[in-house]
């Protein structure tokens, strides 16, 4: 299967993670929606409900359910990565400070943060001081600058 849109993600985790086939308008605009609709319906991913009046919901079949529980770990994943840079761009200087919020869903906790931080130090986009008790996280943490 190929890789999934931006907004198609985000459509196919939220109805997934939230159990509801509308998605609020600030989670993805109309257009986003209608965009991501059509993909998914296209990859079998939702059910092709639409009727004379227009598109139906986000109606997951059992392949889309199964691909958004993999799109969730990864969306996840990624998002906690992205509040640790936006965190530190804003001025933090360990990210056991960081209070990350997800784009939607639960709030991440301390290992998937403590996941995120390693990813991000294994691909060298953050450096600082670790250690025994620093629990994972990062101290006097930056940006690592480009080179």
């Amino acid at each position: 299967m190929s890789p999934l849109s931006m907004a198609a993600s985000r459509a196919l985790v939220y109805a997934h993670e939230m159990h509801a086939p509308i998605i609020p308008e600030d989670v993805l605009d109309p257009d986003e929606q209608e965009v991501a609709w059509e993909e998914l319906v296209g990859l079998k991913l939702i059910i092709d409900d639409r009727t004379l009046a227009g598109r139906g919901g986000f109606n997951l079949t059992a392949r889309g359910r199964s691909t958004a529980r993999r799109q969730s770990q990864r969306v996840r994943r990624e998002s906690a990565q992205c509040a640790i840079l936006q965190g530190l761009a804003a001025g933090s200087r360990s990210t056991d400070s960081l209070q990350a919020e997800p784009l939607y869903g639960e709030p991440f906790s301390d290992e998937e943060l403590q996941d995120a931080v390693r990813a991000l130090q294994d691909r060298k986009c953050i450096e600082g001081k670790g250690g025994w008790q620093s629990d994972g996280h990062l101290l006097f943490a930056s940006i690592t600058p480009l080179s």
